[in-house]
């Protein structure tokens, strides 16, 4: 029976012995955290700046990648460190990614107008309600 059992886990394992579908769960979940994050965002534009509410498509989009990639950054960690990342890491690596590719993303895109206090606010503000949920709910975990 147990030689059986080893033969299935064989099976479903890639040849480094790391199961071959344990990566599209991290990018699924990152990308629905990425959404999730977008919802957040909505909610606070909508009773704080409402003007900034167009063009929800493209940020639909920018949510959704940047919750895929911090899906991939996480199961990367968790693969060089050898087990599951805490609730607090997988939020912090969201966030700190979040900062780094908004910052960049909103300096290519003329975001920065002169007033870096405005500017930074916008990228935590896009950091924390993008890369916060994305990195939160990408975790290994299924719900069985």
């Amino acid at each position: 029976m147990s030689e059986e059992l080893s033969r299935q886990i064989r099976n479903e394992r890639s040849s480094d012995g790391f199961a071959a579908s344990r990566i599209r769960r991290f990018l699924w979940r990152g990308t629905v955290g990425g959404v999730l994050g977008l919802f957040l965002l909505i909610a606070y534009l909508f009773f704080f700046d409402t003007y900034r509410l167009n063009g929800l498509e493209m940020t639909a989009l920018i949510a959704a990648s940047n919750g895929f990639v911090i899906g991939a950054l996480i199961f990367f960690l968790t693969r060089v460190l050898g087990r599951n990342l805490g609730i607090v890491v997988r939020i912090n690596a969201g966030i700190l990614f979040s900062l780094f590719s908004m910052g960049l993303l909103s300096y290519l895109a003329g975001g920065f107008y002169g007033d870096p206090r405005w500017f930074v606010s916008n990228v935590i503000l896009l950091a924390v309600t993008l890369g916060g949920p994305a990195g939160f709910v990408a975790t290994e975990r299924s719900s069985k």
